[in-house]
């Protein structure tokens, strides 16, 4: 129920800064964690706690 009102998925983001490699959201992991496919690359799970998301400008910038 909850991926029939997902918007996100498929939307196409930055990691690292707006320079840094692209990726798409492809949905949550089983944790419900957001999980990003980088082009060429697997699957990632992204975690709010080491990440600062962006979503104005499509970045998902790791905290430092």
């Amino acid at each position: 129920m909850y991926y029939k009102y997902w918007v996100h998925s498929g939307q196409q983001v930055r990691l690292g800064g707006e320079d840094g490699p692209l990726a798409w959201i492809v949905g949550l992991d089983d944790s419900g964690f957001l999980q990003v496919l980088q082009e060429g690359k697997d699957v990632i799970t992204v975690h709010p706690d080491g990440n600062s998301f962006d979503m104005i400008r499509n970045l998902i910038v790791p905290k430092r």
